[in-house]
Parts: structure tokens; sequence; C-alpha cells
């Protein structure tokens, strides 16, 4: 089960995707983005990512099904996103990575 905040809510890691405001083929790449986000292929891409699905009816992988659901903190991800530089400091300044 991931660790809790005072909130009640768990950090998750999140994964997007984009369209690029020139892509040549946009048609086509909307239509990759639309696929990406059914239920088929959540369950595939949560599988080989270990990740929660988007989709709530697309399958979880065992090993994250087994750890059961979680409550999303409701904390919005560009409100997290400006705390990384300080986060980035910090595992600069304890050596996290060294």
């Amino acid at each position: 089960m991931p660790t809790t905040f005072a909130s009640g809510g768990a950090h998750v890691n999140v994964t997007g995707a984009a369209l690029a405001k020139h892509a040549p083929h946009r048609d086509a790449a909307l239509k990759f983005l639309e696929f990406l986000l059914t239920p088929a292929a959540q369950t595939l891409y949560a599988a080989a990512e270990l990740e929660y699905p988007v989709a709530i009816d697309a399958a979880r992988a065992p090993l994250v099904a087994a750890m059961g659901s979680f409550a999303i903190d409701p904390l919005p991800i560009d409100r997290i996103a400006a705390g990384q530089p300080a986060a980035i400091a910090l595992i600069r300044k304890v050596g996290f990575d060294d």
C-alpha cells in the first residue's frame, strides 16, 4: 500500500502523453492518444509498467491489484510540480543519488 499523506491521499507517479503543436500527422496522433485511453490499451500499459490504469474498467496487473486501492491526493499536479526544484535540491544536499 502506498504511503499516505496527512490529507489521506497517496503519491503516485503520473505517466502522460501529449500532442505536439506542430505534429505532422495530427489526426493519426490524436487517434493514437484516444486509443491509449481505452481499457484494452490501459490494461496492456498497466501490466507492462506496473502502474494503476487511468481507465477504471481496465484490469490491473496482479502485483498492483494485490496492493489494493488508495485515496488519491487531491493536490493538483501543477502544485506538485512547483515543488520539484526544492525536492531536487534536497536530493542533492543529502547525496541520495551518490
